[in-house]
C-alpha cells in the first residue's frame, strides 16, 4: 500500500484530532527562539541537561479536551495501569506506535507495526503478518512475543489494567508461528473484535509492549520509568528525555526504524514537548503568543477573538460555524437482547437495515 508524505508526519499525529495549529516560529509574545526544556521540578531528565531545540523545529501541545492543571504521572509510564492518561494524551504521538491505523474520515486501513490480519471462516481466530525491520527504540527487534506478551498479559491481570477486562472476556490466547506471524485465538467469534481494538489506532487503544522489558515485572505495579536507561521504551520516533509535572519532552530518534528501512521519512519535528494548559482563556494566551501548536478545543466565542490576535491561528476547518474535527470517537448502538422487542433477531436486522450510512 502507497503511504503519502502526509502520512509519514502522521505517523506521531494519525490520532490526534487537531483543533488548532498556530506557526511553529516564535512570533509576538512568545517566550524565545528555542525550543529550550527545562526541567519543571517534580520531575527528572535522566540524569543530564536536556540540549535546546529550535522553536521552528520543535511542536508544542497540551492535553486535549478536559485535562487541565499539572500533568499527571510524570515518573509512571505504565500505560496499562488504571488512571494513567500518557498514552492517550502524548504517548500515542511520541513513543508508542499502533499495529494498524485506521482514518474514520475515509475508512481506510492504514497497516504500521502489522501488514495485514485476516479472519478464520467462523471468526474464532485472527492472523497477524507483522511488518519486518519494526524495531523497539533499544534496537531489539519487534515480533510475535511482544504481542503474545502484552495481550496475554491483559487477559491474566483483568479487572485492574486498563483495557483488560476486554482480553479477559475475548482472548483465549495468542500462537506465535513464527517471529512475524501471530494467531489471535478468541473465546467466541468477534468479526469486528480486531477491528475495535487493535486495527483502529486511537490514541486511547491498545498498544503492543516489549516483552524483554516487561517480562518478570509485576504488570500492576512496574512504573516504566528509568530515562538512564531509555525506558520508557517504544517503538515510535521519539523518546522521553525529560518528565515533569510541568512539561514532558521527547526527542526524535533519527534511529527510528521507519526511516532505517525506508517504511517513512523521519517526522519533521525533532522535539515535542507537552505543557498543561489551565483551560479556555489559558489556551487562548498560550495561541496567541504562539506559545503552543495544538492542543486543548477553545470554545467558539474564544477562537473567533483568539484569531483576531493572531492570524496564524486556524481550525481543523477554516470556515465555521462547525470549526472543530470530525468527531475521533466510534459510537455503539447496543440493545439488550434479554427483553422484547430487541431479543427478536428481525426487530434487530430491520434497525441495521434503516440506518442510513451515507
Amino acid at each position: 500500500m502507497a503511504l503519502t508524505r502526509m502520512r509519514a508526519l502522521g505517523h506521531l499525529v494519525v490520532v490526534m484530532a487537531m483543533l488548532v495549529i498556530t506557526a511553529c516560529q516564535a512570533g509576538p509574545g512568545a517566550t524565545g527562539d528555542t525550543g529550550a526544556a527545562t526541567d519543571g521540578g517534580g520531575g527528572s531528565t535522566g540524569g543530564g541537561a536536556v540540549a535546546e531545540v529550535a522553536r521552528d523545529r520543535t511542536l508544542i501541545i497540551t492535553p486535549w479536551s478536559d485535562r487541565t492543571g499539572p500533568l499527571t504521572n510524570p515518573e509512571n509510564w505504565n500505560i496499562y495501569q488504571s488512571g494513567n492518561q500518557n498514552q492517550r494524551q502524548v504517548g500515542s504521538k511520541t513513543i508508542y506506535e499502533a499495529l494498524f491505523y485506521t482514518n474514520l474520515n475515509t475508512g481506510e486501513l492504514i497497516p504500521w507495526q502489522a501488514e495485514s490480519y485476516e479472519y478464520n471462516e467462523d471468526f474464532t481466530d485472527i492472523t497477524v503478518k507483522l511488518r519486518q525491520g519494526v524495531e523497539w527504540a533499544d534496537g531489539e527487534p519487534f515480533g510475535c512475543n511482544d504481542v503474545k506478551y502484552t495481550l496475554e498479559m491483559l487477559r491474566d491481570n483483568a479487572p485492574e489494567l486498563n483495557y483488560s477486562f476486554i482480553y479477559a472476556e475475548w482472548l483465549q490466547d495468542v500462537e506465535c508461528v513464527d517471529d512475524l506471524t501471530a494467531i489471535i485465538h478468541l473465546t467466541k467469534p468477534g468479526p469486528r473484535w480486531f477491528l475495535s481494538n487493535l486495527a483502529l489506532g486511537h490514541e486511547n487503544h491498545q498498544v503492543m509492549l516489549p516483552a524483554h522489558i516487561w517480562e518478570g515485572q509485576d504488570p500492576k505495579e512496574f512504573a516504566n520509568y528509568d530515562l538512564a536507561s531509555g525506558a520508557p521504551i517504544g517503538t515510535g520516533a521519539y523518546k522521553l528525555v525529560s518528565s515533569s509535572a510541568q512539561q514532558m519532552v521527547f526527542d526524535r530518534r533519527d534511529d527510528w526504524w521507519g526511516a532505517k528501512v525506508g517504511f517513512e521519512d523521519l517526522p519533521a519535528p525533532e522535539r515535542i514537548i507537552m505543557i498543561p494548559v489551565g483551560g479556555d482563556e489559558s489556551m487562548a494566551q498560550l495561541l496567541i503568543a504562539n506559545d503552543v501548536d495544538s492542543g486543548h478545543p477553545l470554545l467558539p466565542g474564544s477562537f473567533t477573538a483568539t484569531t483576531g490576535r493572531n492570524d496564524k491561528i486556524r481550525s481543523w476547518n477554516r470556515e465555521g460555524p462547525i470549526w472543530g474535527a470530525p468527531d475521533g470517537c466510534g459510537y455503539n448502538l447496543v440493545f439488550n437482547n434479554a427483553k422484547e422487542p430487541w431479543s427478536n433477531r428481525d426487530v434487530r436486522l430491520a434497525i441495521n437495515y434503516a440506518i442510513d450510512r451515507a
